[in-house]
């Protein structure tokens, strides 16, 4: 487990955002525009995309494993009806319980755990939604036990949106900055 941090500060979360965007912006920039879009248009996560997410979001050596197992697992038809009504859930709902339900039902599908699940709806919307992950849990000076639940996200996100409008960012950029952080 990690020492906890103090909280990035407003300054500190666009100085991280910026690094980031240095480091990672050929690859996070275009993935989330042409994956977001289509996600968006569709109205849900093909297995293609949830794919790409899943290769995007996983650990390096274990990420194409994890893809292919996860598509080997659910027909697409799984994977599209259930993505379908998870967006469904927070299409038009920015309540801390429809973001902790869809992400529950997202969990449902093989290999998408809570970083994943969290991952498709960044895609689907990073205005109002941002990924969770060790670093970016451990950036907020919050105590990492590795054993995430839905609930969490929930808590996550509601403290990711604040951070965001206090500071003029969306929930993805928050996001990206503390997953920044979180990795020094």
């Amino acid at each position: 487990m990690r020492e906890s941090r103090k909280e990035a500060t407003c300054v500190e979360l666009r100085k991280a955002l910026a690094d980031y965007n240095r480091s990672e912006e050929a690859i996070d920039r275009p993935l989330f525009e042409r994956v977001g879009q289509r996600i968006r248009h569709q109205g849900y996560v093909g297995p293609d995309d949830l794919y790409l997410i899943i290769a995007w979001k996983s650990v390096p050596r274990f990420a194409l494993k994890n893809a292919r197992e996860a598509l080997s697992r659910s027909s697409p038809e799984i994977i599209t009806d259930t993505t379908r009504n998870a967006l469904a859930l927070v299409a038009g709902d920015d309540t801390e319980s429809a973001a902790v339900e869809a992400v529950r039902m997202l969990t449902r599908l093989p290999f998408v755990k809570l970083p994943i699940a969290s991952a498709i709806l960044a895609f689907y919307d990073p205005g109002r939604f941002g990924a969770i992950d060790p670093n970016a849990w451990t950036a907020l000076g919050w105590p990492d036990d590795g054993d995430w639940e839905s609930e969490d996200y929930g808590r996550y996100i509601v403290h990711v949106r604040q951070l965001g409008r206090n500071c003029g960012l969306t929930p993805r950029e928050v996001d990206c900055a503390l997953y920044w952080i979180g990795g020094d």
